[in-house]
C-alpha cells in the first residue's frame, strides 16, 4: 500500500509540475527556456517522496515511465512546455538519470547518492542555465563553447550546498535517532525523508 500511495504522489507531483509549466506556455503563448527550466528544477523534487517506496520496483517505476513518456513526447509533441525544437534528448536523459541514481542509492542502501545527485542536475544545473542565458558573460571553456564562467560557478556553489547541507542533515538526524531511540522502521523511514 505504501509503494501504491508513493506511485500516486509521484505521478500527481510530475504532472502537476508539467501542468503549471504548460498553463504558463499558454499564456506567455509559447514555451520558453524558463518554462523547461522549471520543469527541470521542480521535477527534482521527486526525491522527496521516494522514501516512501520499499520496493525496488515502485521507486524505478517512476522514472521508467517518464523515459517512455519522454521519448513519446519528444516526437509527438505531448508536452510542449518542456520541448526544445532542436533534436534535443536533455528530458530523457533527465529520467534516465533519476533512475540510475535512485536504482544505485536503493542497492547499495545509500540514499545520499541520489539526494545529492538529483538535487545537483535539478537545482545547480537548473540554475546554471538561467544563470548562463541572462548573465553569462564569459566563455573560456574551448572544450564546450556555449558554457559561461557564471553558468559554471553557479553549478559549482549549489553542488558545495546541496552536498554540505545533505551530508549535516544526515548526521544531525542519526544524532537525534541515536538519542531519542526510535523503532528501527521509523528511523530508517525519518532519516530518509530527513536526506532523501
Amino acid at each position: 500500500m505504501q509503494n501504491i500511495l508513493g506511485l500516486l504522489l509521484s505521478f500527481i507531483f510530475i504532472f502537476i509540475v508539467i501542468g503549471i509549466a504548460t498553463v504558463y506556455a499558454k499564456i506567455r503563448k509559447g514555451a520558453s527556456e524558463n518554462t523547461r527550466k522549471f520543469i527541470h528544477i521542480m521535477v527534482g523534487n521527486w526525491i522527496f517522496i521516494t522514501p516512501m517506496f520499499t520496493k525496488l520496483w515502485a521507486l524505478i517505476l517512476v522514472p521508467l515511465c517518464f523515459i517512455i513518456i519522454n521519448l513519446l513526447s519528444r516526437k509527438y509533441k505531448l508536452f510542449s512546455a518542456m520541448e526544445r525544437e532542436d533534436e534535443d534528448y536533455g528530458t530523457v536523459y533527465y529520467a534516465i538519470s533519476m533512475l540510475v541514481l535512485t536504482t544505485a542509492a536503493y542497492l547499495l542502501r545509500w540514499p545520499t547518492l541520489s539526494f545529492v545527485g538529483l538535487l545537483t542536475m535539478a537545482y545547480g544545473d537548473g540554475f546554471a542555465a538561467v544563470v548562463g542565458i541572462y548573465k553569462g558573460r564569459h566563455y573560456p571553456f574551448s572544450f564546450s563553447p556555449t558554457k559561461s564562467l557564471e553558468g559554471s560557478i553557479t553549478l559549482a556553489c549549489f553542488s558545495f550546498v546541496i552536498t554540505f547541507l545533505v551530508h549535516f542533515t544526515g548526521k544531525w538526524i542519526t544524532k537525534i535517532d541515536q538519542l531519542v531511540g526510535y523503532s528501527p522502521y521509523f528511523s530508517i523511514n525519518f532519516y530518509f525523508c530527513s536526506i532523501y
